[in-house]
C-alpha cells in the first residue's frame, strides 16, 4: 500500500489510487498495467508513477523489452 508523505497509508482500492497520466488510453493498457503492478514497480524502486514523462518512459521501456507478458 502507498503511504501519503506523512506516513499513514492511502485509503481506497489500488485501482482509485494508482494514476496512469493517460496511459489507460492506450490498447494494451491492462497488459502494462499488470506487469507495472508484478515486475516494473519493483525495479524502478516500488514508487508509483509520479509523472507523466516517468509513466510514458516506463510504458516505452516495457514496449522496447517486448511487451512482457506476467500471468494474471
Amino acid at each position: 500500500m502507498s503511504k501519503e508523505p506523512s506516513g499513514r497509508f492511502r485509503g481506497g482500492s489500488q485501482t482509485r489510487r494508482d494514476r496512469w497520466f493517460g496511459l489507460d488510453e492506450q490498447p494494451d493498457f491492462e497488459a502494462f498495467r499488470r506487469w507495472w503492478h508484478r515486475v516494473g514497480k519493483e525495479e524502478s524502486g516500488g514508487r508509483d508513477l509520479e509523472s507523466r514523462e516517468q509513466a510514458l518512459a516506463e510504458y516505452e521501456a516495457w514496449i522496447n523489452s517486448g511487451r512482457n507478458r506476467v500471468r494474471s
